[in-house]
């Protein structure tokens, strides 16, 4: 793998970044911190220095002042930012109305970003705390990731073999989330739009109780390179969580439920060219229990993306150190209703055997160690793009046995026309199905190879 000297001048080389050295904005005073805040009646306003100057230390300062019952006001119009944001607050309310713009400079961010376990993922500013609101009254402010340079070196290094475990990530190549809400109690995030992430654009990490609302989520590459992992939002080791009335444009999953994650809400989400409303990846660790459930995602409009509804599971594994499979664990209640599905590529789609597509005889001989159970559908309209092979419009395939399957008012065809499609089941007990599933083993000559790593 490329360290990130070698990383730089190869994105010199490429013409993706336009100095050997990414020039460095952590230059700023203390009169200078001094100068950008202002403290009255209990509130903290930070004005930005400008000229591309490091308004980082600043925020900090300010978030250290107004750590407790009180407000921050970070008016902007830009905060250029080159300092990690490791911030505890209890009885806060931040009222960010202008734009958090995060310096692409890799060599900084990476090993200084904040490690949140979970796949490698890390972060450039961890709120945590209790009862803290972040919020646009505008909805005009919110954070740039800078994530082109980002997307750019993760193809190079992807070119050169370099590569993370599942979910993108490395400790060599930490690729940090622009906000994470973690280690907090109580959280309303409100109104900001969350651009050009660099890697997933917001993580929950053990948050107990936290509402986003009305935000909008953009990651879009200009170049050759994809927008890679840039999910909308993860949650992970979370409970009580809504996500509602959001627009995501992205090239990942608009929201994925990652492992220990219970009682969410998802609704009126409008998710473009995103990887869909996605379960998972679970069961990745040998031993490790990832449970998730009492799910319900309704009203969401999934327009040219390549997954609707999806559930996505690890195979067992008979190696101790595997990070391919062998968690424990399960998947329950989990229940999606009021889908709008306009060109997607697998409308309905359940797997056990993720990143196995090469060896699907290894979950037919290695069953999941994860129960899936009590998985509904309901109300699911649209149609799918034809992608799929074998005209497949759903796909409900455990390596062991499911339990409690519901789909009820499923209607899915091919194309705008509506052409009828396929579905196709294996090891499901019982389930009560309004359409036909054809039963296909793991290993049998309609394995369909659709499981991307």
């Amino acid at each position: 793998m490329l360290n990130l000297a070698t990383l730089t001048s190869v994105l010199v080389a490429t013409g993706a970044l336009a100095h050997t050295t990414p020039p460095r904005y952590n230059q700023t005073t203390d009169q200078e911190i001094e100068s950008q805040i202002a403290f009255k009646d209990g509130e903290c306003t930070v004005e930005p220095l400008g000229g591309a100057r490091d308004d980082g230390p600043a925020l900090l300062r300010a978030f250290e002042t107004c750590a407790n019952n009180s407000v921050i006001n970070l008016p902007g119009p830009l905060y250029t930012v080159e300092k990690v944001l490791d911030t505890e607050l209890h009885n806060v309310v931040i009222n960010l109305e202008g734009i958090m713009q995060y310096t692409p400079n890799i060599e900084y961010w990476s090993p200084a970003s904040i490690y949140l376990e979970y796949q490698n993922a890390t972060t450039a500013w961890k709120l945590s705390g209790a009862n803290i609101t972040l919020q646009s009254l505008t909805r005009k402010g919110g954070i740039d990731g800078s994530g082109q340079t980002w997307w750019d070196a993760y193809a190079v290094e992807k070119a050169r073999g370099g590569r993370g475990v599942a979910g993108g990530s490395s400790r060599l190549f930490a690729r940090p989330i622009p906000l994470a809400v973690a280690d907090a109690y109580d959280v309303r995030v409100d109104g900001l739009s969350i651009t050009n992430a660099p890697f997933w654009h917001m993580f929950t990490y053990q948050v107990e109780k936290v509402e986003f609302s009305n935000m909008f989520v953009k990651s879009i590459s200009s170049s050759n390179a994809s927008a890679a992992n840039t999910d909308g939002w993860d949650t992970y080791r979370s409970n009580n969580v809504i996500i509602r009335d959001s627009v995501i444009i992205n090239g990942d999953d608009c929201v994925s439920f990652k492992p220990n994650s219970s009682n969410i809400l998802v609704e009126n989400l409008y998710c473009d060219g995103s990887h869909g409303i996605s379960v998972g990846s679970l069961g990745q660790y040998y031993g490790e229990t990832d449970i998730v459930e009492n799910i319900y995602s309704r009203n969401v409009t999934l327009i040219n993306t390549e997954h609707g509804a999806r559930i996505k599971v690890f195979p067992g594994h008979n190696n101790t150190d595997s990070v391919e499979g062998g968690g424990i664990g399960r998947v329950r209640n989990v229940t999606w209703e009021d889908l709008t599905l306009e060109s997607v590529d697998k409308p309905i789609f359940v797997t056990s055997c993720y990143n196995y597509d090469e060896n699907p005889q290894w979950c037919e001989d290695h069953p999941s160690e994860l129960v899936i159970s009590d998985i509904k559908f309901f109300n699911l309209k649209g149609y799918a793009s034809g992608n799929y092979p074998n005209n497949t419009v759903g796909s409900l395939r455990c390596s062991g046995d499911c339990a409690g399957f519901v789909a009820q008012d499923i209607d899915i065809g091919l194309y705008e026309n509506r052409t009828q499609g396929q579905y196709v089941c294996t090891n499901l007990v019982n389930p009560r199905l309004d359409f036909t599933c054809i039963d296909v083993p793991f290993n049998g000559e309609n394995q369909l190879s659709d499981l991307e790593p």
